[in-house]
């Protein structure tokens, strides 16, 4: 599974990044739909920066089209071509394949830990 990094390119635009969820995982096992408070949420492109080179991974939220959920993400990590999106869901519940959009906090870029 490989996720497309956009990060410089939204963050120009100042708007979320539009993608679809490609997978869940609540305690390291794949779901397709989770309201769980603390999971894993992979989409097929993403903004946030992964935690690599000694930067820390980008913060920010990730919102569903209809606006009924929303997740904080809390940490970003790429295993492989993979950028793993660390959240909380704060609000409804998230399904593969389901349109979402991501934005990442401004303030969080070029931090290192």
């Amino acid at each position: 599974m490989k996720t497309e990094y956009v990060g410089e390119q939204y963050a120009e635009m100042k708007k979320g990044t539009p993608a679809n969820i490609i997978a869940i995982y609540e305690d390291e096992k794949s779901v397709d739909k989770s309201s769980v408070k603390n999971v894993i949420i992979v989409t097929e492109r993403t903004p946030f920066y992964a935690e690599m080179g000694g930067q820390v991974g980008d913060k920010g939220f990730i919102e569903n089209a209809g606006k009924t959920a929303k997740a904080k993400v809390l940490d970003t990590q790429k295993k492989n071509d993979t950028y793993l999106h660390i959240v909380e869901i704060v609000e409804g519940s998230f399904s593969k394949d389901e349109k979402v959009s991501s934005e990442f906090f401004l303030s969080q870029e070029f931090k290192c830990s």
